[in-house]
């Protein structure tokens, strides 16, 4: 999607009209409701097996530089992206892996024991893979439905992942070389990540 967005702005910046292909923004919103206090995320987040929803998040605040050295004052208000029903951020242009979903993507992880537990990783996310079979997703105790039960076969999938990505390559959000491949990639292996 970056290259499509550079793409974009490469043609604007050199005088091609974009007037008519003015888009909404997707950026995530308190007005949308896809940004939200961490409290309000951490309600709605599903409840996984074995996975914790962060506790803290990258706070900013106020600083008084008029003294040295710098005094803290009160907190920014930060927000973060609400999810949906598989712990997905909504908002924002969703890539197909996310319309089409095979796991839970967070933009979080949090380090493990012995290892300042609990602690947000700086810039490292977390997928958190759905179960295959209903059996499975049943014996782990996972609110998320199985492989198994959202899509008859890999083929359904490719499909459904090939129609996201019809529609982001439409929107010229997405090159259709790039989706070409991912779209190649799920049509060979469900492990799609390992592909790309």
């Amino acid at each position: 999607m970056a290259r499509s967005c550079a793409l974009c702005w490469s043609r604007w910046s050199s005088g091609w009209s974009t007037a008519s292909r003015r888009r909404t923004s997707r950026f995530p919103s308190r007005a949308t409701g896809t940004l939200v206090p961490l409290k309000e995320a951490r309600a709605t987040f599903p409840r996984l097996p074995q996975v914790n929803f962060p506790n803290v998040l990258n706070e900013l605040r106020l600083r008084d530089h008029s003294v040295e050295p710098p005094i803290e004052s009160t907190a920014y208000p930060v927000f973060v992206q609400s999810s949906d029903a598989d712990g997905n951020a909504l908002g924002g242009i969703r890539h197909p892996l996310l319309t089409a979903p095979l796991a839970t993507h967070a933009g979080w992880s949090l380090r493990a024991t012995g290892y300042g537990e609990s602690d947000l990783f700086t810039i490292q996310g977390s997928m958190i893979p759905f179960a295959a079979t209903e059996a499975e997703r049943q014996r782990a105790g996972d609110p998320r439905p199985s492989l198994e039960t959202r899509y008859a076969s890999r083929d359904a999938w490719a499909a459904r992942l090939a129609e996201a990505t019809d529609r982001l390559v439409a929107e010229r959000l997405l090159l259709a070389e790039d989706g070409d491949r991912l779209v190649a990639a799920a049509r060979e292996s469900w492990d799609v990540y390992q592909a790309l």
